[in-house]
């Protein structure tokens, strides 16, 4: 909660912003395939994550895809961020890995690391 605005993530994969002033649902998001794990948001963004294995960033105020954040996984557990950094906790081929992303750039920062690597 944030003010007067509440965001909840369901089992039936939407993700939901309420203004707890009018007492109604401002937008209703159809954001992942199956259950929402994990959801934070700010002032002018949501970033959710599923059981789908995806992690998408929304306008707040919209109800608007922003973005992917990351390459698919077979789940994710825990999205966090602030500012313009994101954390992502997912399970990829069978392990739990944590990826560090920002959320301005297409690409997760460990990709763009990876292609520095010689």
């Amino acid at each position: 909660m944030r003010g007067n605005t509440l965001v909840t993530g369901g089992s039936d994969g939407s993700v939901r912003v309420w203004s707890l002033e009018k007492m109604q649902c401002i937008h209703r998001l159809a954001a992942h395939d199956n259950s929402v794990t994990s959801l934070q948001f700010d002032d002018a963004r949501i970033v959710s994550g599923g059981s789908d294995g995806r992690v998408k960033v929304w306008d707040l105020r919209t109800g608007l895809l922003v973005r992917d954040l990351s390459t698919p996984a077979e789940a994710v557990w825990r999205v966090a961020f602030e500012d313009e950094k994101a954390v992502i906790l997912a399970s990829r081929a069978g392990r739990t890995i944590m990826e560090v992303c920002t959320v301005t750039v297409a690409l997760p920062l460990h990709y763009i690391l990876e292609s520095y690597i010689v």
